[in-house]
């Protein structure tokens, strides 16, 4: 098993909701109370972009100012585009933000935990490890 792990969106939104959903809440709740959790620039833009109001958008930042930073380095982009390109030949398209998480997470032998299916056909496709509760939340509202 990972021992780090990097949270997709996703699976942030349900955990960070008014009404979570409390398996996701709770896997969150203690990946980051062990310190594993990673976060990339991507993510926290997807989760900040979110919020409605100024309050939201400081308690958030406060919250992922706790897990550990991946920078994004130079080669990360072309190395994600070389995986979105390897997904699409093998029939399935996923969104370049996607795949540059999924590299990230890849180059630091990191698991993504994830309630999105993209990340299913990223993941098995590349061999990283993954949480995915994207058959448990189908059909929730994964509005924050």
């Amino acid at each position: 098993m990972a021992d780090l792990w990097v949270i997709d969106s996703s699976a942030w939104i349900f955990a960070l909701r008014p009404r979570p959903f409390e398996p996701i809440r709770q896997r969150v709740d203690e990946l980051l109370a062990e310190g594993r959790v990673l976060l990339t620039g991507m993510i926290e833009m997807e989760i900040l972009t979110g919020t409605r109001t100024s309050k939201e958008l400081a308690e958030l930042r406060e919250l992922l100012g706790g897990p550990t930073r991946i920078d994004t380095v130079e080669t990360d982009w072309a190395a994600a585009a070389e995986m979105a390109c390897g997904l699409r030949r093998a029939g399935y398209t996923v969104p370049s933000s996607d795949a540059l998480i999924a590299h990230q997470a890849r180059r630091l032998g990191a698991g993504i935990v994830h309630a999105d299916r993209d990340f299913v056909a990223l993941c098995g496709h590349y061999q990283i490890e993954q949480e995915d509760f994207s058959s448990a939340v189908a059909g929730r509202n994964a509005r924050y």
